[in-house]
C-alpha cells in the first residue's frame, strides 16, 4: 500500500507550504509599515526630533530577521517536498492494490464515492466500509 506514504508525504508538504506563507506574511507585515498612513489629528503636533526614514527602518529589520534568506530555503523546502510528492502521486497512479486505488480517486481525483463503487466494481456500502478504513488507517498513521 502506498496511500499511507503518500498522504505523509501531502502533510509534510502542506505543513511547508504554511511555514513559507508564514514567512512572506511576515515580510509583508514589514513592508506594510514603510506605506503611507493618514495624518492622526488626534496626537499633539509637536516639532522637532529625528526624522526617520520609514524604508531604511524596513531594510534593517527585513535583514536583521534575514527575512530573505529564510524565504529561499523555505522556498527549496517546498520544490523537494512537492518532487516527492509528485514522484508518489505517479506510483500512487500506477498502484493495483484496492486501497490505493480508492485512496486516489477518493482523495486525489475526488472522484464521489458512488462512482468509485461502479469503478472498482464493489456496492457503494462496501465502499464507504473501504474508504472508512484508509480513513481510519490515515489517523493511526497521523499519531505515529
Amino acid at each position: 500500500m502506498i496511500y499511507p506514504e503518500y498522504h505523509s508525504l501531502l502533510e509534510s508538504y502542506q505543513e511547508a507550504m504554511l511555514i513559507l506563507d508564514d514567512i512572506i506574511e511576515e515580510k509583508e507585515i514589514l513592508f506594510s509599515k514603510t506605506q503611507p498612513a493618514g495624518v492622526d489629528y488626534e496626537k499633539e503636533r509637536v516639532s522637532g526630533g529625528n526624522p526617520q526614514n520609514v524604508f531604511d527602518r524596513y531594510l534593517i529589520e527585513k535583514e536583521r530577521k534575514q527575512i530573505e534568506e529564510r524565504i529561499e530555503e523555505a522556498r527549496i523546502i517546498v520544490e523537494q517536498r512537492r518532487f516527492l510528492l509528485d514522484c508518489k502521486t505517479e506510483e500512487l497512479r500506477r498502484s493495483c492494490h484496492l486501497f490505493d486505488r480508492v485512496y486516489r480517486m477518493r482523495w486525489v481525483d475526488n472522484i464521489p464515492v458512488k462512482r468509485i463503487a461502479a469503478n472498482i466494481g464493489y456496492s457503494e456500502m462496501q465502499t464507504y466500509r473501504i474508504v472508512k478504513r484508509i480513513k481510519r488507517n490515515l489517523q493511526s498513521v497521523s499519531k505515529c
